[in-house]
């Protein structure tokens, strides 16, 4: 997680998209992210391409470990003021509604 955290502070859009990437790929790790996790990320966000990778890679399948515990804080979000925080939301919408397999 120390990659994770260096690279998402980094300077570049491309580091933010490198920490998603390996965050991806080494999925055992996302089930014990924190909600703290995903606000402070969230509030770096402020371009679709983070936005999307963010939400699609990572946020969606911590939220499928505990759907309905975990649903409450994307709700939080899509009523947030920040833009980027409701443009990643909303791309789970369709997600959220699917019936779990």
């Amino acid at each position: 997680m120390k990659l994770v955290e260096a690279l998402w502070n980094g300077e570049s859009r491309e580091e933010c998209m490198l920490a998603v990437y390996v965050l991806s790929r080494y999925k055992r790790f996302i089930p014990d992210l924190t909600w703290g996790d995903f606000d402070r990320w969230r509030r770096k966000v402020d371009n679709w391409e983070v936005g999307d990778g963010l939400a699609m890679w990572v946020l969606s399948p911590w939220v499928a470990v505990d759907r309905e515990a975990r649903l409450d804080h994307l709700r939080t979000l899509i009523a947030d003021n920040d833009i980027w925080s409701r443009t990643t939301t909303k791309r789970l919408i369709p997600w959220i509604h699917q019936d779990p397999i």
